[in-house]
């Protein structure tokens, strides 16, 4: 049997972020030792301290360039134990140490370094976007999605090394059960407090469908305080609707299982894509989603993604209903072997497998005379 490709990630610190919790599931899976990769963490703050340095504009470049030298000091034993060896970086402060031990390590025969873009250029760090354009002339880059990461590339020239796209997988080992359909409509939104989310548009949306059925909107991923703040106290909304701002949940599963419709709202003029992670999840547990534009997205053509024109047309045959939420339960939905396939597609077993196909295709460049 072939030796298993050795993938060094690295990141800034240990937390429950988009590429660290996406990273931590690529780990924990390889224990069923099937896999072609042997995932591994490298953060740039490893401890508290560090993690306190990394966060003072007068002292982040010291872990930044401490977590250089240990890589440039593991790539070196990879490549002389003649390993195959994929160093991928995954966030913004992750390229600035790819900008420095890079001159090192792309000398290296047997390791590859890999630059992911989990961001849109609008949305990454205007600070380092400039380290992040460098590197990926150099280098090999994989982007989550084609939408959202094309403005990256709207310059790009013959020397712009290989750009591949691998959508992110979702954590859901198997899907339970669905709830027992009610005559109240229930809605979700989830994700961290931004206002490019469009949580406000949520809400209105929802205020809309209760002067025909009873709505019960559930937030997830911050508090009303957060949303008071920014938009003011909430007001003129119809009796028939009931928010609940949830604030920060481990586990939404069940929470978007007893949901008729996820509202994903994103402005895709700075995602880049209007389906993010929770919108992934829903689609794989049967849950149909809402986003301003499905054309903006690398999915358009996949079953369940509505966009707000269909919204509209629903709402207007709802009126005309004289059992609206059967009308939108019907109008929003997902077939059973539509679930199956957005399960499969997503499932972190696919992308472990196309994450193989790639790094196993660069490395072999990388040997080539």
């Amino acid at each position: 049997m072939a030796e298993s490709i050795l993938v060094i990630h690295v990141l800034n610190k240990n937390s429950v972020g988009g590429a660290e919790s996406l990273v931590a599931s690529l780990v924990n899976q390889q224990q069923t030792g099937k896999e072609g990769l042997a995932h591994k963490f490298l953060f740039i703050a490893p401890n508290d301290v560090s993690i306190q340095l990394l966060g003072l504009k007068v002292f982040r470049f010291l872990p930044i360039l401490m977590a250089s030298v240990k890589l440039g000091i593991l790539a070196i034993r990879s490549n002389r134990s003649r390993r195959k060896t994929a160093i991928i970086f995954h966030l913004a402060e992750c390229h600035l140490v790819a900008k420095i031990c890079g001159p090192v390590i792309s000398n290296l025969p047997h390791v590859k370094i890999v630059i992911y873009l989990h961001q849109s250029r609008e949305l990454f760090p205007a600070k380092i976007r400039w380290v992040t354009d460098s590197l990926i002339r150099k280098y090999e880059t994989i982007c989550y999605s084609d939408c959202a990461t094309k403005t990256w590339f709207t310059n790009s020239t013959s020397e712009i090394s290989k750009r591949t796209t691998i959508h992110n997988p979702v954590g859901i080992k198997s899907p339970r059960n669905r709830y027992t359909k009610s005559h109240i409509l229930k809605l979700i939104f989830i994700g961290r407090f931004t206002p490019w989310k469009r949580p406000d548009m949520a809400i209105a949306i929802a205020n809309r469908l209760a002067t025909l059925t009873p709505v019960n909107l559930n937030i997830a991923g911050f508090n009303k305080s957060d949303f008071v703040e920014h938009y003011g106290e909430i007001n003129d909304l119809n009796s028939s609707l009931s928010v609940n701002f949830l604030g920060s949940i481990r586990d939404v599963v069940p929470l978007i299982q007893d949901s008729d419709l996820l509202l994903n709202l994103a402005e895709s003029n700075l995602s880049g894509e209007s389906i993010g992670i929770a919108a992934l999840e829903s689609l794989s547990l049967g849950v149909p989603v809402l986003v301003q534009d499905s054309k903006v997205s690398d999915f358009q053509k996949m079953p369940g993604v509505y966009s707000l024109n269909n919204f509209e047309d629903v709402f207007e045959k709802m009126s005309q209903d004289s059992q609206p939420t059967l009308c939108f339960r019907n109008s929003f939905k997902i077939s059973p072997e539509e679930r199956v396939s957005w399960e499969a597609k997503t499932s972190l077993a696919t992308y472990n497998d196309q994450l193989s196909l790639i790094l196993a295709n660069f490395l072999e460049e990388t040997r080539k005379p």
